[in-house]
């Protein structure tokens, strides 16, 4: 028992230890015993191990106007790899990043989204052929992480309403059935939001809003994605601006917030972007119907 319980210890300070150096740029030894309470040789022997198995590095020494200049320690980004794939109904991206968040490769390839084994034998091959093109060793690679424009299930293994690419209940048993490496599932607003939080170093509550062809939105609370209890909370997009409305959202209900901000409601056929905002700022009452301002 006590074994079992030195083992787990060990294990413990060494992920504690890794987590440390991860949020911090460059982090001394005494400032790791200091941070986590631990003593200076139980530090060292971890830091040892950590080099040992190229998880860190020492990057250079601190500025010191007396004694001796402590050493930094640095998380080895390029240890291993994410991937994240981002699915829409016309095209696909793929982003290979380290461990810092940094961006190592990216690749993207117009293709039609179909829910068909054909597809995804194409979608997984451009996978392997981005991971070989660019000298990855498969080993690297940690997970890859797959954005959908749908609710997913807690555990990212399925899609529980994909309703704008009509994937209703598609799980990752089509990836892994044809790649060797863990994936995961996620709301696409889910992933920017995320990704804007992570950037900009906040640890504060925010909802994210993406207006794009489709809305999206995101909720943060403690550094966490609020879902609610069957991961269908924190989708605004849906909550209804107006109860007459004739406006019928894709979800099946009228006059969502999807129905009045999304790109796909502003614009009239064949009309960009571009047009419509030069309409709506010459103040022309055709754009400003069509929009909310109405």
């Amino acid at each position: 028992m006590q074994s079992s319980e030195s083992e787990f210890s060990k294990s413990s300070n060494y992920s504690r230890i890794l987590k440390l150096i991860y949020s911090n740029q460059k982090i001394s030894k005494q400032e790791i015993a200091t941070s986590l309470n631990l003593s200076l040789p139980t530090v060292t022997t971890n830091l040892q191990l950590l080099e040992e198995d190229d998880l860190i590095y020492i990057n250079g020494k601190f500025k010191s106007s007396v004694g001796r200049r402590a050493i930094a320690y640095s998380i080895n980004a390029k240890k291993h790899l994410s991937l994240g794939l981002e699915l829409n109904k016309e095209h696909i991206n793929l982003v290979a990043l380290d461990l810092n968040g940094g961006e190592v490769a990216n690749s993207s390839l117009s293709l039609k989204f179909e829910n068909t084994d054909t597809y995804f034998d194409n979608v997984c091959q451009w996978i392997s052929l981005f991971i070989k093109m660019n000298s990855f060793n498969p080993d690297q690679i940690i997970q890859i992480g797959i954005s959908i424009p749908g609710l997913i299930s807690h555990d990212g293994q399925t899609v529980l309403y994909g309703k704008i690419m009509d994937c209703t209940g598609l799980t990752t048993k089509v990836f892994t059935d044809r790649l060797p490496y863990a994936i995961m599932f996620f709301h696409d607003a889910d992933c920017v939001a995320v990704a804007e939080q992570f950037l900009s170093h906040s640890h504060d509550d925010a909802i994210y809003l993406s207006i794009n062809d489709h809305i999206g939105t995101a909720i943060i609370i403690n550094d966490h994605i609020y879902t609610g209890q069957n991961g269908r909370s924190g989708t605004l997009e849906h909550v209804k601006l107006n109860a007459d409305s004739k406006r019928h959202c894709y979800c099946g209900r009228y006059g969502c917030v999807e129905t009045y901000c999304s790109i796909n409601s502003l614009l009239t056929q064949n009309e960009t972007l571009d047009q419509f905002m030069d309409k709506l700022n010459s103040e022309d009452p055709d754009a400003q119907k069509d929009g909310i301002l109405s």
